[in-house]
């Protein structure tokens, strides 16, 4: 069922980012690029997925437990990371978000943890505002202020 519900959110990114104009002011790439992208990785994963559930030998055993405080956890990082994304801008936002949904499904090792978080949010900055020529905001105004003033 997450599969299917996943493909068709996928499928709605994916033509719900066609409606988008298709400038944007001092970027090489459209805004329409990065949701369309994000849909079609979704649609592939929920592909995965089902395709994984339709194959798996089941136990005949039903689902233990559901963890619905960390999934109000996760949803309320998710909220929190829209609210900090701009003033903070996307590589710090995007650090403190992993780090702590890494820390959320599994405690064990938090330098390793930080360490993916790091990696992650400065590779996927640099691809998108180096490679693809795009726009994020990188750091906070005042920070970049802060050694602009050096």
């Amino acid at each position: 069922m997450a599969g299917t519900a996943f493909l068709a959110v996928g499928a709605f990114f994916v033509a719900a980012s066609r409606g988008i104009s298709k400038s944007s002011y001092g970027s090489n790439v459209g805004p329409a690029v990065f949701p369309t992208l994000l849909g079609i990785i979704l649609m592939a994963l929920s592909v995965i997925v089902i395709y994984a559930a339709v194959t798996a030998k089941g136990t005949g055993k039903p689902a233990s437990g559901r963890n619905y405080k960390r999934l109000a956890a996760l949803i309320g990082a998710t909220i929190v990371y829209i609210a900090i994304f701009e003033p903070l801008g996307y590589v710090i936002s995007t650090f403190l978000f992993l780090t702590f949904v890494f820390q959320l499904m599994e405690r064990k090792n938090l330098v390793k943890s930080l360490l993916i978080s790091a990696i992650f949010s400065v590779v996927v900055y640099a691809a998108y505002v180096v490679l693809l020529q795009g726009n994020l905001p990188p750091f906070p105004e005042f920070l970049t202020n802060l050694f602009a003033r050096g």
